[in-house]
């Protein structure tokens, strides 16, 4: 009788090991930033009507994965977008964030900054892609004394 259950426990205890086994793990996701490209509508502003005359701005995003840019403004011209912040995660018990940046330091002094603010992508990590990478032009401001610098040293401090 002990032969009989021990028997049966050791087949019972093989089956689940094996079914346990067969699953296959998802792909993992990574987190990331859009592109912020010179008049690109990925960013939505949160202040073009009254640009920051300082450095720094307050925001309150919904809950979810956000991430910011600034821009120096200067009557209608704007700068190229400033460094990306890195997905911020926000929840209701966390949901403020205080955005600072240094003014440029070469060109026109800027008249205000305009931050934006888009949602993160999630992407799921797969195979790499093997496709030959294209390189965009850049285009050089025609006019130096117009030319607007990006703010330097965006940082981003959840509160």
């Amino acid at each position: 009788m002990k032969n009989r259950i021990f028997a049966f426990v050791a087949v019972l205890a093989l089956t689940l090991s094996v079914g346990c086994h067969a699953q296959i793990p998802s792909n993992p996701g990574v987190t990331s930033c859009p592109v912020a490209v010179p008049n690109g509508n990925t960013y939505a502003p949160l202040n073009q009507s009254t640009p920051a005359s300082g450095l720094s701005y307050s925001d309150n995003p919904g809950a979810g994965n956000w991430c910011y840019i600034a821009q120096s403004v200067k009557g209608a011209n704007s700068s190229d977008p400033s460094n990306t912040t890195a997905p911020l995660l926000f929840t209701a018990a966390n949901h403020s964030v205080g955005l600072s940046w240094s003014a440029p330091t070469s060109g026109p002094v800027p008249t205000g900054y305009v931050i934006s603010r888009a949602p993160a992508v999630v992407q799921t990590l797969g195979a790499p892609n093997l496709q030959t990478p294209v390189v965009a032009a850049v285009d050089k401001p025609k006019n130096t004394e117009l030319a607007l610098a990006a703010p330097t040293g965006f940082t981003a401090k959840v509160r």
